[in-house]
């Protein structure tokens, strides 16, 4: 399995493709277990970009995603919001906007998508 998270400028998700016989699978793994992986803004967006990719390879058939750390995802990052890393009530509004469109795009993502449930999954996690 190759990773790419690096070469994709990752560093709160890890991306991996395995080719197979009958097309490729990407993996992605939320990856902040030591807060459960919290949906963070920079792992939100990793996320995004991370769909996106996956919809452009023709070659990937099945999508999996799961958490690091023996947990799925708690939901948003609720200390970095608090800490005022979200901004005010308009760029707040904007972020839960692009949260939105992650969750459209995985929806409507082309391929077999699956979600490895371990542990904790809450709030963003179980839209995930």
């Amino acid at each position: 399995m190759a990773d790419l998270s690096q070469e994709l400028g990752f560093q709160e998700l890890i991306y991996e493709r395995e080719r197979a016989d009958r097309g490729a699978l990407i993996t992605l793994t939320l990856d902040r277990p030591e807060v459960t992986n919290a949906l963070s803004i920079t792992l939100s967006s990793e996320l995004a970009k991370a769909i996106g990719t996956a919809r452009e390879d023709e070659e990937a058939k099945v999508v999996l995603i799961r958490g690091a750390g023996g947990n799925f995802c708690a939901g948003d990052d609720l200390t970095e919001m608090a800490a005022g890393a979200w901004g005010d009530a308009n760029q707040t509004m904007r972020r839960v906007r692009l949260y939105q469109d992650m969750a459209n795009a995985l929806e409507e993502l082309d391929k077999i998508t699956i979600a490895s449930v371990e542990g904790y999954c809450v709030g963003g996690g179980l839209e995930i």
